[in-house]
């Protein structure tokens, strides 16, 4: 899966949120809203096979690359529970989150190892 079918794919679901919210009240309680962890996240894949903020010096790299090297665990929980991911698997994922301390790479790296970019896509791709 390229970068923008992903990016489709997140903008056409409808998903409650439910974990995420959670997630993101006990860590940013009043700081960001849900619409603004969205309209972020989405805005960052958009950019990510360019050279973009970060000035990226490399291009041609896919969804499951892109999902592996984002160090924001909450925003990796916002594209699982996007993309249909079963709850318990994402409750999973939010202690992850939540238990874990340190760098952000850290907490998004617990994060995957509780939901991998294999379960993300094959929702995905029921879901099309």
């Amino acid at each position: 899966m390229n970068i923008g079918d992903l990016s489709r794919a997140l903008r056409e679901a409808e998903a409650s949120h439910l974990i995420t919210l959670e997630v993101l009240s006990e860590l940013r309680p009043g700081q960001m809203s849900l619409a603004e962890l969205k309209a972020g996240t989405l805005a960052w894949l958009d950019e990510y096979d360019t050279p973009g903020y970060y000035n990226r010096q490399h291009t041609g790299y896919d969804a499951r690359f892109c999902y592996q090297h984002l160090q924001n665990a909450v925003a990796l929980l916002w594209i699982a529970e996007t993309a249909g991911v079963e709850s318990h698997i994402l409750r999973q994922g939010a202690e992850a989150i939540l238990s874990t301390s340190g760098r952000p790479g850290t907490v998004a790296a617990a994060f995957r190892r509780a939901c991998s970019w294999e379960t993300v896509e094959q929702q995905l791709v029921r879901r099309t």
